[in-house]
């Protein structure tokens, strides 16, 4: 498929890598890849939103994080030879462009560019992953509250999740929450109303920790 409005990080391939592209439509709820599964591809968020999610060995579900649009997804399981350690669900429709595993990991030997890129990506994501040991009530703190909240209100967008149930989600105490909820709404970010809350711009909200 050579697609024309190819922006971003795909512009790092040559047209007839391209063209081994292949378009993927995910409803919301649909899951792209589950924990346990061996690598299927590689894949590219051209549009929507999705929630890359863990369970504990007692079932519960936690958040891992967020891919926004223009974002690769799956490319560590690719790239390490091992199984997803977590599932990825569509918390919108999604328009997701996906190359096998096979033609992939070709790809990646072709293209030394893409593999600095992903090279980089997981660099800054091991960085992320050694802060947040380290930083458990700061920024990281206030990434997780984020993240969660705009997982939980597309999960079920008429539940009113308190305080408490976003903590226990995302691992962040009651207290941090309540001040992170305070700091969004005096900047705009979102409304509460009673125990429920309203995201006023969800991308502004999610690039909020990025800026």
């Amino acid at each position: 498929m050579n697609n024309p409005n190819i922006l971003g990080p795909l512009d790092i391939l040559t047209s007839g890598q391209k063209e081994s592209l292949k378009l993927k439509h995910l409803k919301k709820g649909d899951i792209l890849y589950r924990e346990g599964d061996q690598p299927h591809g590689l894949y590219f968020l051209q549009k929507g939103l999705l929630g890359l999610t863990m369970l504990s060995e007692s079932g519960a579900e936690s958040l891992v994080r967020i891919f926004p649009e223009q974002s690769f997804c799956g490319h560590r399981s690719l790239i390490a030879q091992e199984e997803y350690h977590a599932s990825a669900v569509a918390l919108k429709a999604c328009e997701i462009l996906f190359i096998e595993a096979q033609a992939a990991n070709k790809l990646l030997l072709e293209n030394n560019e893409l593999l600095m890129f992903f090279s980089r990506c997981l660099a800054r994501d091991l960085k992320i992953a050694e802060s947040r040991f380290n930083d458990m009530i700061g920024k990281r703190a206030y990434q997780r509250v984020v993240d969660s909240i705009v997982f939980l209100k597309h999960k079920n967008s008429q539940f009113p999740w308190t305080r408490r149930e976003i903590g226990e989600f995302c691992g962040v105490k009651m207290e941090t929450v309540s001040r992170i909820l305070s700091e969004l709404e005096e900047n705009g970010l979102i409304k509460k109303e009673g125990r429920s809350i309203k995201i006023i711009d969800e991308a502004k909200l999610l690039n909020s920790y990025s800026s």
